[in-house]
């Protein structure tokens, strides 16, 4: 019987301090954190992309060196 009230409790002060957290950052919305998140995401596909094509070239160019 208490554990259902435990984990309520806990989800409300995550909650709770997500909110805090989002508000001593300055985001007030959803929508301000938005672009933040999709240019972190972008950047990192782009990173990894660039690291697999150059690591793809220097294979291809290793082939030819004899």
């Amino acid at each position: 019987m208490l554990a259902p009230l435990m984990r309520i409790r806990v989800t409300i002060n995550i909650a709770i301090g997500v909110v805090v957290l989002r508000f001593q950052i300055g985001v007030h919305g959803p929508e301000d954190l938005y672009f933040g998140v999709w240019v972190a995401i972008e950047l990192t596909v782009a990173i990894l992309a660039y690291a697999l094509i150059m690591y793809m070239w220097r294979r291809y160019c290793g082939m030819f060196k004899n």
